[in-house]
């Protein structure tokens, strides 16, 4: 019988978590955007089944981020591929049309200023975050994705044509992905 090493069964675990937050998700078809009410769903769901925070990582500077998902010994590329993909379909995510007199009561307050003690690169939980914004999803994945063509040995064209739709659609944020 062969004898399956814990950190192997971990990155299966994950990925399984993660095709099933997609299949779940996207209804079988990964070409739909993720629709705004199910924006937590995922979340809550990343968090209890994989301790992933992934309102913490959007809030991470990419440095932090990178060592954060190089740190977690569960993600391979495969698994970043499909982080990547849950963060495009949240990025392209159309949000709610607000009334235009209503604004964000958020968006005019500053914020306080971080703790001296916090951890640098991540917002301190306890102050008010603002909502996370397309743009803010699309931006990590396309660091995910740039990271796995810089750590993978193998070239991926499709890999390479998610980059370059995701520049699109950050240099141009009428593009829908």
């Amino acid at each position: 019988m062969e004898q399956r090493d814990y950190i192997l069964r971990e990155i299966e675990k994950l990925g399984m978590l993660l095709r099933a937050i997609v299949t779940r998700v996207f209804g079988g078809n990964a070409n739909n955007a993720v629709p705004e009410e199910k924006q937590d769903e995922v979340t809550s769901a990343l968090m209890e089944n994989a301790g992933f925070d992934l309102k913490a990582f959007i809030r991470m500077d990419d440095a932090l981020a990178i060592k954060y998902l190089q740190d977690r010994r569960d993600f391979n590329i495969p698994n970043l591929e499909d982080l990547a993909l849950i963060l495009e379909k949240l990025g392209a995510a159309e949000p709610k049309a607000t009334e235009p007199g209503a604004a964000d009561p958020l968006a005019s307050e500053p914020l306080p200023p971080l703790p001296l003690n916090a951890e640098p690169g991540i917002a301190d939980p306890a102050v008010p975050q603002p909502k996370e914004s397309r743009s803010d999803y699309l931006k990590k994945a396309l660091l995910i994705l740039e990271h796995c063509r810089e750590t993978d040995r193998t070239y991926s064209f499709e890999r390479e044509s998610r980059i370059g739709a995701l520049k699109t659609a950050l240099e141009e944020p009428d593009v829908v992905i």
